[in-house]
């Protein structure tokens, strides 16, 4: 009885979930967007865009299908504050970012296409490809799992950094969870998001962050003395010649 009534509710949640969406995201060709969303959603792999029409969540007839992407109009900035109130409003709450390419070789009409490094199992560990980089921010829905739930997608556009994009996702994540007092909400990043540019972007928000450092990074004004080899502990600061022992250098009178 338990589990029924469990069952209720979250099917009563998803069902809220769907309304607000179609109420307050989709602002143009409203219908379409929302079977075309329900068809991506539950029609798998699909070989052409247009077999996503032939699907059943798909009511309506196939140029519904094109009117939906390029009359359709979304509110994003609704859809991530709403998205980002999805999260639980108490405990900590894992929020990893990082970057992910989208290759389109092929595709010489789109604008503002990039060099992107796309990861792969080879040997050498990656390549470059020509496509459109995406800064993707997520939420750890179950801890000690390989798999998170999108809050945030945004595309990097060749005008700024990921770093810049990022900033700007976990700023409108703050914003959003303001109200949230009983939650911690610690934003985890890779190597490239650990400089000081993109933690001073980020400083005072309600949220923590954890990003990881370049082993070879140096974050104090003055580096400490290194051992040099057969000899005593040497700085690089004070082991520079001074300007009367350089060479072509007039001595002191």
């Amino acid at each position: 009885m338990h589990n029924q009534e469990t069952t209720k509710q979250d099917i009563n949640k998803l069902i809220e979930f769907r309304q607000a969406i179609y109420a307050n995201a989709l602002l143009a060709r409203r219908d379409a967007l929302f079977d075309l969303l329900d068809a991506l959603l539950s029609a798998g792999p699909v070989s052409s865009f247009a077999m996503l029409s032939q699907t059943d969540q798909f009511r309506r007839k196939w140029p519904s299908l094109y009117a939906a992407v390029e009359d359709g109009v979304l509110d994003s900035n609704w859809l991530r504050c709403f998205l980002g109130q999805q999260v639980p409003q108490q405990g900590i709450c894992v929020f990893p970012i990082d970057g992910s390419p989208w290759p389109r070789p092929r595709s010489r009409v789109l604008d503002d296409r990039q060099y992107v490094y796309q990861a792969t199992s080879d040997v050498n560990g990656g390549t470059v490809t020509v496509g459109y980089p995406y800064s993707l921010l997520e939420w750890c829905a179950e801890p000690h799992s390989s798999w998170s739930l999108p809050v945030d997608v945004r595309r990097v556009p060749s005008t700024q950094t990921a770093q810049e994009v990022g900033a700007e996702q976990i700023r409108a994540l703050a914003n959003a969870r303001t109200a949230y007092l009983e939650a911690l909400d610690i934003i985890a990043a890779d190597g490239k998001y650990g400089n000081a540019g993109f933690l001073r972007s980020v400083k005072g928000l309600r949220c923590g962050i954890l990003a990881r450092l370049r082993c070879d990074g140096c974050s104090t004004a003055h580096p400490h003395p290194r051992q040099a080899k057969g000899g005593a502990p040497v700085c690089m600061e004070h082991a520079l010649p001074s300007k009367s022992q350089r060479p072509g250098a007039h001595p002191m009178k």
